[in-house]
């Protein structure tokens, strides 16, 4: 059967590029094959398969909605003539719900043993860069907080990277300090967030970053590097790193953990934020951009 719902999928495409049917493209961007290259063949060919559709579709699309300008940018660079940017439509009330109580009793026994809970949400895939989380956990807690934790929350669509990604917290000596929890609940996510000192995103491609938003509307400060849409999604909302140096990321972390004053402003500003890219606005921002096509 998937075998066959595949086959289904590889011509879609193909069928919509001939037919010349009216076609309005929801771009939420994708990861580049060369981001799954040394891992997982599978992936590779799926995502160079998504980056033929793109080009196949582009061109023919009467509009093509991106989740952020640098997404605007690769449809605009495949042929795609007219473009809006609009925020993902998402219901980011999840992550300040009321969180799992197991879960947070959880996290309340490691946070009184002392250090910093540091959160990471999403896929656990090369691009996503859990291992480069880890490496800076390792330098942060040999440099400023021996107890500090790192938390890795999201499924994984990558196999390999992700048994290398456990082998190397072994490795590091780690195992009790990093916390890899598959997906969970929409009432655990709701505990990591209440748990955390900082959101740290060292991802090397964010079309977007809906964890981020998830993060400015928790009221948990960000640290993350510049990559991809970052620094459009988050605007003033985070400490934004040009580089994943282990002793680079490690200074940064202790800077927003121990800086109140800093910590309040990137608070602040991340509700500011995270109220613009939500809401009654954004749905209407959705309809306004198709309804200029198909008016």
């Amino acid at each position: 059967l998937s075998r066959g719902l595949g086959d289904v999928y590889k011509r879609q495409a193909p069928y919509l590029a001939e037919h010349g049917l009216p076609l309005i493209l929801d771009f939420h961007n994708f990861t580049s094959p060369e981001l799954f290259a040394g891992w997982e063949a599978g992936n590779v060919k799926r995502a160079a398969q998504a980056a033929e559709d793109l080009a196949l579709l582009a061109p023919e699309a009467e509009l093509g909605l991106a989740r952020s300008a640098f997404s605007e940018r690769a449809l605009r660079r495949v042929g795609c003539r007219r473009t809006a940017v609009v925020p993902v439509l998402a219901d980011y009330s999840r992550v300040t719900a009321t969180p799992d109580p197991r879960v947070a009793a959880e996290l309340r026994a490691r946070r009184a043993e002392g250090g910093s809970d540091i959160l990471f949400v999403g896929r656990i895939v090369p691009s996503k860069a859990q291992h480069e989380l880890v490496k800076a956990l390792w330098t942060y807690r040999r440099l400023y907080d021996p107890q500090a934790r790192l938390h890795l929350v999201g499924g994984t669509s990558s196999y390999e990277y992700s048994r290398s990604l456990y082998g190397f917290v072994e490795d590091l000596g780690l195992a009790a300090a990093v916390r890899i929890t598959g997906e969970v609940s929409d009432a655990a996510l709701a505990a990591y967030f209440a748990a955390a000192d900082v959101f740290l995103s060292l991802s090397v491609h964010e079309g977007f970053g809906v964890p981020l938003v998830e993060a400015m509307t928790a009221g948990v400060p960000i640290v993350a590097r510049a990559a991809g849409a970052v620094g459009q999604t988050v605007g003033h909302a985070a400490l934004l790193l040009e580089a994943s140096d282990p002793a680079y990321v490690a200074a940064a972390l202790h800077r927003v953990c121990t800086d109140d004053v800093l910590r309040r402003a990137l608070v602040a500003e991340g509700h500011r934020r995270a109220a613009e890219l939500q809401g009654d606005g954004v749905g209407r921002q959705f309809v306004d951009a198709i309804a200029e096509v198909v008016g």
